[in-house]
């Protein structure tokens, strides 16, 4: 029997997210980005907005409690992947991959015909998880103007630790 949820987020969760996101920084650093640490967390308004508009889905333990979770924004031509996190000890459920799943249809059920992200080329568990699931790279001369635009603001605020890529995923 499956132990795990995968639901909209609530606000009494939302210092749970942050504590989320933090871990998932730790262990980017753990393989060799140890300034990933260091990069701004997401503000806890920015969180209460998501949470209220439908943009946070977590997944839940057999216990109810946030174990993982992602971010995701609904646009007229495309969604955006902001951000999926699980916390170490729950990680080879699959519990990233349903998250990607629940975006992916929230994005269906929208109309839209595209998801988008960006991530760390080389490492394991960004790019090429991601492709496994499907997407692909996609060069920023051809992404839409709203995922060059966020590359670049990627690069201003320091985001570009390593390699990083946009890649998009067709629906």
């Amino acid at each position: 029997m499956d132990s795990y949820s995968i639901r909209a987020g609530r606000l009494d969760e939302l210092p749970t997210v942050q504590e989320i996101e933090r871990r998932a920084a730790r262990r980017l650093a753990s393989v060799g980005l140890p300034a990933a640490v260091d990069l701004p967390i997401h503000p806890m308004e920015e969180l209460r907005a998501d949470c209220s508009h439908g943009r946070l889905l977590v997944a839940a333990d057999q216990q109810d409690r946030a174990v993982g979770f992602a971010l995701f924004d609904l646009h007229e031509d495309e969604a955006h992947l902001r951000e999926v996190d699980v916390v170490p000890e729950h990680g080879g459920q699959g519990l990233g991959r349903r998250l990607i799943q629940a975006v992916i249809a929230r994005a269906r059920e929208a109309g839209l015909r595209r998801l988008a992200l960006t991530t760390f080329r080389d490492v394991p568990f960004n790019a090429p998880f991601y492709a496994r699931l499907g997407f692909r790279i996609v060069d920023e001369t051809h992404a839409s103007p709203r995922l060059a635009r966020i590359r670049q603001e990627e690069r201003l605020n320091g985001y570009e630790l390593a390699p990083r890529v946009a890649m998009i995923l067709e629906l």
